[in-house]
């Protein structure tokens, strides 16, 4: 899907061209399917999370942070534990919303540590 996804992006599909389509035969040696893409969230479309859990996959979006965009939005997210949560709270009830499975988490930036104090449950 180089070049972004054009045709699967819509609910009830598009017609078919050979150029810019593909079709995905072998479900049964794929056990997670990642709806990829270089935008902050991506979600997938509701035709690939149907067709992959008729077939027993799980579906993944897309998490991810580049370049130095990312790293202020790294900044900005995990500033602390609170903010940390909300952010997780969000992507957690987007998934549910949306009935996908969770995330790939792709940061590609440089990301400030710090120790925890804090432990979580």
């Amino acid at each position: 899907m180089r070049g972004g996804y054009l045709a699967d992006r819509f609910v009830l599909g598009a017609e078919y061209s050979e150029d810019d389509g593909f079709r995905l035969y072998d479900w049964d040696v794929i056990d997670v399917f990642v709806y990829f893409s270089h935008h902050l969230v991506t979600i997938p479309p509701q035709g690939w999370i149907d067709v992959a859990h008729r077939h027993g996959c799980r579906v993944l979006g897309t998490f991810i942070t580049e370049w130095d965009k990312g790293a202020a939005t790294c900044q900005e997210l995990f500033e602390d534990t609170a903010t940390a949560d909300v952010a997780v709270a969000n992507l957690t009830r987007i998934a549910a919303d949306h009935c996908f499975d969770g995330w790939l988490i792709n940061i590609e930036n440089k990301a400030s540590t710090r120790e925890c104090t804090e432990v979580h449950d």
